[in-house]
């Protein structure tokens, strides 16, 4: 397993082939730095959903070394959701978000590392005293103008406070595992900061230099953003609600239940929910609300069934066991885990839900390690199977979550995914209601099943599945109402 890290760099990444031949160097760079000083860190690139060579050039440079992770988004969700993926990935002692174009020194790094001292997040700030500003003239504008504004919806003083548009910054573990924001676009980084001023975290501002950007073109509208800006200073100024922590879970966004009915009538599109800000809260609240023993004691026989019949299907693609270390993702309280050690599976039990883990003490399992599915804390090629049974669809990011997996699984070992087939569920509880029949339901939710984030169709896991470039195939269980399949890391896809 992985030392904890002293120092993870995030660098949200979109359309930046360009730029990256002189991210790289720097990168190394500051990886030389670091270990001159004791320091071990690991980079995280978040891959925001490139159309061009992106994504290539960053597994190319991550395979080099263990320290460097992609995280891939399968669409553009914007440089906040990039950030906030990076974020909740992260493992180390002091979180740094820094910009893929390398405008900014990256030895600044480690100067905003040394200046936390007794703050909770260092700055970068090219309008500070002593640091230099090069970027265009609209940015420079932009920058100025926006920071006059917070200072004055924030109520604190200049020379604290002149860059809140920059994104270079470090934060501390505890601020990182506390911090919540809406933002997915340019807006976050000034979000960021002025929630943290608000709850009263201190704040360095670090001078530093801002570059021209070299290679490439900025994905920022500085037109849009400000716009932007201006509408988050009126919510600033006139919402003290904005002082409180955001609510976590997955919120409905305007027309979620159209797209609800639309899954009903078989269109197979889902919903649009907005990612937990917090999975670990989130996940920690949906366990004690909806514990996964609910389903498996339920009082109709047929949900008991559908349920025994997924779990079987598990078993059966995870073939023979005995002796073979195990990783379940997802354990929860260790109900699959069960099944898996009875059938002689050294096993390994991983949730973010640290309580949920304790509860399932009963289970057989030498290991429980509480963990992200997004960034899971072992080595590669350490398990010949892994389980994601019913984990997908709650994770935010479900290709980050398959990628890291096949990472973490010995080659030709085996990944077993089993999706619950949300369609037909959803047209089955529709006819229920409408037949008046909701008692055969006993205290199942009507709609979407709580914590499920997507809702995936043949041709979503088609393309999730085949994105991976493991063999596997694909199979449809209607008697369990779930979706199965079985990759086999080093195997071409088919």
């Amino acid at each position: 397993m992985f030392p904890v890290p002293d120092l993870s760099v995030v660098v949200p990444c979109f359309d930046e082939e360009e730029a990256l031949p002189d991210l790289f160097p720097r990168l190394e760079r500051l990886r030389d730095l670091c270990a001159r000083r004791g320091l071990h860190v690991e980079v995280l690139f978040v891959d925001d959903g490139s159309r061009d060579g992106t994504r290539d050039l960053l597994r190319g440079f991550a395979s080099r070394g263990r320290d460097r992770r992609v995280l891939v988004h399968a669409r553009n969700r914007g440089f906040g959701a990039a950030m906030r993926t990076g974020f909740s990935a992260a493992r180390g002692r002091v979180v740094v978000c820094y910009d893929a174009d390398a405008t900014y020194p990256v030895e600044d790094v480690l100067s905003l590392h040394d200046a936390l001292g007794d703050a909770d997040v260092a700055a970068a700030s090219p309008f500070a005293r002593g640091g230099r500003a090069e970027a265009p003239l609209p940015r420079r504008i932009l920058s100025r103008g926006t920071a006059f504004l917070y200072r004055l919806a924030l109520r604190v003083p200049g020379p604290a406070f002149t860059a809140p548009t920059c994104a270079f910054r470090a934060y501390r573990r505890p601020v990182v595992d506390r911090l919540r924001y809406e933002a997915d676009d340019f807006l976050a980084a000034a979000e960021v900061l002025a929630r943290l001023v608000l709850a009263g975290a201190r704040v360095r501002e670090v001078p530093s230099r801002l570059a021209p950007r070299r290679r490439g073109r900025s994905k920022m509208r500085p037109f849009r953003t400000a716009l932007r800006h201006l509408a988050f200073l009126r919510r600033l100024a006139s919402s003290p609600g904005l002082r409180a922590p955001v609510r976590t879970g997955p919120a409905r966004a305007r027309g979620a239940r159209a797209g609800e009915r639309g899954e009903a009538r078989g269109e197979g599109r889902p919903p649009r929910l907005r990612p937990p800000r917090d999975p670990r809260a989130w996940n920690r609240e949906l366990n004690r609300a909806r514990p996964m023993r609910r389903i498996e004691e339920h009082g109709n026989p047929l949900v008991r069934a559908v349920e025994a019949r997924r779990r079987a299907g598990v078993l059966l693609r995870c073939g023979s066991l005995r002796g073979s270390r195990v990783l379940d993702v997802g354990a929860e309280e260790g109900l699959l885990g069960r099944r898996l050690a009875a059938r002689g599976a050294r096993l390994v039990a991983l949730d973010i839900d640290r309580e949920a883990l304790l509860r399932g003490g009963t289970v057989a399992t030498p290991l429980r390690v509480a963990g992200s599915a997004e960034a899971l804390p072992f080595p590669a090629g350490t398990f010949p199977r892994v389980v994601l049974a019913e984990v997908l669809e709650h994770c935010p990011a479900p290709e980050t979550v398959l990628a890291e997996a096949l990472r973490v699984t010995v080659p030709g070992g085996r990944v077993v995914i089993s999706i619950p087939d949300d369609i037909p569920i959803l047209a089955l509880k529709r006819a229920v209601r409408f037949l008046r029949l909701d008692f055969l339901l006993r205290g199942l939710p009507p709609g979407r099943a709580p914590g499920h984030l997507h809702v995936f169709g043949r041709k979503d896991l088609r393309r999730l599945v085949g994105g991976t470039g493991a063999g596997g195939a694909l199979v449809r269980d209607r008697a369990a109402l779930a979706w199965f399949a079985v990759l086999r890391p080093g195997e071409g896809g088919g």
